[in-house]
């Protein structure tokens, strides 16, 4: 009986070693997906950001 209590709490400590490094991984993993997001659409944020830098307002000029 005693080695199946020690194997409880043997199996608990793995169970959240596990949970904790998930949880660890799964943030990094967000990170590194959100940054990459980020950066393929980098120039439409940036011409979103800055519209004056991109486009050029077009004007009619009148002949007289």
């Amino acid at each position: 009986m005693k080695s199946k209590t020690s194997w409880k709490k043997v199996r608990k400590v793995f169970n959240d070693i596990h949970l904790w490094m998930g949880i660890a991984a799964g943030l990094i993993l967000f990170v590194v997906c959100l940054t990459g997001t980020i950066y393929t659409f980098r120039t439409e944020i940036e011409e979103f950001i800055e519209r004056d830098k991109f486009f050029v307002e077009y004007l009619k000029t009148v002949k007289n």
